[in-house]
This record gives C-alpha cells, structure tokens and sequence, in this order.
C-alpha cells in the first residue's frame, strides 16, 4: 500500500518468498537494528527501496490509492474533509488501512461509524473482531 508522503506502508504488504526478499528483508532489520531505535520498518524499507543497492533489483507493485486507501486518506478528518483529496468510491475500496488511528476502541469506533465492522463474538472467554465486506468481482 502506498502511504501518501512516506512511500510504502509496511503495515499492509505481500511479499513473494525467495532469497532475494528474505536478503532484503534481513537488511531492513538491519537498518533498524544499527539505528538503535531511532529508524522503524517503514522509513528503513523505503530508503532501502529508494537506494542503488536495492532500486533494480526488486519488482515493486503499489497498490492503488482509491481502492487500496491508507486510513489517512480515507477517514474524514474533525473538519470532515480529507486531508489529501482523492476521489474516493466507498463502493470501489478494497481494504482500508486503519492502523493510523490510536487506540483500539478509536479503531472499532470508526468500522462501526462506517458500517465496515460486521460481527463480534466471543470464543473460548476470548473476543474475536471479525471485519469482513464482500467483495464483488471487478
């Protein structure tokens, strides 16, 4: 998922296994662990992307903004408007990315609000979130 002015989200990725991601993969921790703390995955993997090393190296696919929205752009902001504009069909979306927000209760908050969040149960004394929106063939 591309991630507006950061690059790629980590938080929503499909890698193919093989050596070559499993060599990129080891070097994003790698960065990370040299940093000591100050560099997390998603600034790591993108400078690693953007780099000579890795930029011809990788087949990289972003997935499509208006169906593949990141929770910034597509969650109405306090204003109600969008802080980047995109001409976004609720119908079209795919999967949302919901992981900008704060707090679990905020993040179920705003499924309900929208009518995404489907079902809640409880299994063995434990809860289970289940979010599921069919999704039609297009």
């Amino acid at each position: 998922q591309i991630d507006w002015k950061a690059g790629f989200n980590t938080g929503f990725m499909l890698y193919v296994s093989n050596d070559k991601m499993k060599r990129f993969t080891k070097e994003v921790v790698s960065v990370q662990k040299l940093s000591m703390g100050t560099v997390n995955n998603q600034p790591a993997l993108n400078t690693l992307l953007s780099s000579r090393r890795w930029s011809s190296k990788l087949n990289v696919i972003g997935l499509p903004e208006l169906k593949f929205p990141c929770g910034y752009h597509y969650w109405p902001q306090s204003t109600n408007k969008r802080l980047h504009p995109l001409d976004i069909v609720e119908s079209d979306v795919v999967v949302i990315h919901n992981n900008w927000a704060t707090g679990l209760q905020n993040k179920i908050d705003r499924w309900q609000n929208k009518k995404h969040w489907l079902a809640q149960v409880r299994e063995g004394g434990k809860e289970i979130f289940h979010v599921e929106k069919e999704l039609k063939s297009r």
